[in-house]
């Protein structure tokens, strides 16, 4: 709403409270602090917004000092408009942050956090230089507008821009530069100029920041992002992600060893990658030794021993990529060399039994304990117990397959010994005649008669 003033009117009062937003659109407004002019607005000039933001009574008072004209937003519009301009620029830097590989491992809230102190952008002309050879790189480039060009080589003239040098590569509108300073066992000093071809929209993440909201310092931080994506990753592995997020941590944080591995490098040769081990590549690529055209394993493919593909529940089927088709000790690191995270058979059941050594035995009997546990894990009324009583559990447990349909496993009255685990198919519950419920994979029955000394109470 548009409003006319003339010379002497008071707009707003010192104390007062507020439900108006105002904007100048000609003539000139004194602000008064306590009787005295502190200042002079004149065209396009905003007021009325700190009431409105804080809650609290008018901090000024608003005269015209000539004839003006202003426009006026209601107060919940006011509010409404920054609500939802906030969900706007939150949701932009959500794309943005999506669009860096570094940070992919980091959850929606802590990118929203990063979105909101560690951002940064800025406007840079064609010819400037963003950032030098042997300078710290602190923060991460992503183009939203215009080309950058990496440079190697070359000094600055008097006008502080940079003459000669070789060309390395261009940073294109989407593209990001600085993550490979981030990358574990990285140096974090530059080796190239990165210069502004053309005028450039930049948004910058300050790495300095990153690491605060991390909880590292800069030296850490490249294992911190490491952690994270590792951690990411192999949540996304059919059977940890089966586990319960407790068992999945612990696995993460006690039974992972990072290895680097140079060009070339078979991982046959690391003492880490055994004949039982899953492989998660970070950096770099591997591929099949002898077979240069295969397909590469990447950052964020893994590959697995045949023991490992036993532990996925029977009956689930996982969409597999050609990775899957490979074996760790088959692969070699690739012409840059790579990093890769390692978890073992043996380290997957320390994990699930609180820490206990791999029981004598043969490779199935011990695939087959695992697996007994994993299905004990998932199982509700079992969740509360420690990792040593699953393991003691999962080794009572018997496999009893052949079940044909329509076959009864108990009838109603009968009294109970045993309770059950649905590893595959379903199961029929009636009672007195009438089917209650259907059971699928991994739910228990029977364990009522167990835990109250009572006949079976269905069929």
């Amino acid at each position: 709403q548009y409003h006319e003033f003339e010379p002497g009117d008071v707009i707003l009062k010192q104390g007062e409270d507020g439900d108006h937003f105002f904007v100048l659109e000609c003539g000139q407004l004194d602000v008064l602090i306590n009787g005295n002019v502190a200042n002079t607005m004149g065209p396009g000039a905003t007021f009325g917004h700190i009431a409105l933001l804080y809650n609290c009574p008018r901090t000024a008072t608003v005269q015209a000092k000539v004839a003006s004209g202003a426009w006026a937003v209601q107060g919940s519009v006011f509010r409404k408009t920054l609500r939802e301009q906030a969900q706007r620029n939150q949701e932009e830097h959500l794309r943005i942050l999506e669009k860096i590989d570094i940070l992919a491992g980091l959850s929606t809230r802590q990118k929203t956090h990063i979105g909101t102190y560690a951002l940064l952008h800025e406007h840079v002309t064609a010819g400037n230089i963003v950032a030098g050879a042997g300078e710290v790189c602190k923060r991460l480039y992503l183009v939203q507008k215009g080309v950058l060009h990496v440079i190697k080589g070359g000094s600055r003239n008097d006008h502080g821009e940079l003459e000669g040098g070789e060309l390395v590569r261009e940073v294109q509108t989407g593209e990001c530069f600085g993550e490979q300073y981030l990358r574990s066992e990285a140096s974090a000093t530059m080796q190239e100029n990165l210069v502004a071809f053309s005028d450039c929209e930049l948004v910058c993440v300050l790495t300095e920041k990153l690491a605060e909201m991390l909880g590292a310092d800069d030296l850490a931080l490249a294992a911190q992002l490491e952690k994270a994506y590792m951690d990411f990753s192999l949540r996304r592995v059919p059977f940890i992600k089966a586990m319960r997020p407790q068992l999945q941590q612990t696995i993460i944080n006690c039974e992972v060893t990072l290895v680097s591995a140079e060009a070339g490098r078979k991982l046959a040769s690391l003492d880490a990658v055994n004949s039982s081990s899953l492989v998660m590549v970070l950096d770099g690529e591997f591929l099949r030794e002898k077979d240069d055209k295969g397909t590469p394993l990447t950052r964020g493919c893994w590959c697995q021993d045949e023991e490992f593909l036993h532990l996925e529940r029977e009956g689930k089927k996982e969409a597999r990529g050609e990775e899957c088709s490979l074996r760790p000790r088959q692969l070699v690191a690739g012409p840059k060399g790579g990093r890769i995270g390692v978890v073992t058979i043996r380290g997957v059941y320390r994990a699930l039994s609180g820490g206990s050594e791999l029981p004598e035995g043969s490779t199935e009997e011990v695939i087959d304990q695992i697996r007994k546990m994993l299905v004990v894990g998932r199982v509700p009324v079992f969740r509360g117990l420690a990792d040593e009583q699953i393991d003691n559990l999962a080794k009572a447990l018997k496999i009893s397959s052949g079940w044909k349909v329509g076959e009864v496993v108990f009838d109603q009255g009968e009294s109970g010994e045993n309770c059950y685990i649905i590893i595959k198919g379903e199961v029929r519950v009636d009672g007195d005649g009438t089917l209650l419920r259907t059971l699928g994979p991994g739910v228990c029955f029977g364990e009522r008669a167990l835990l109250f000394d009572e006949p079976r109470s269905a069929k």
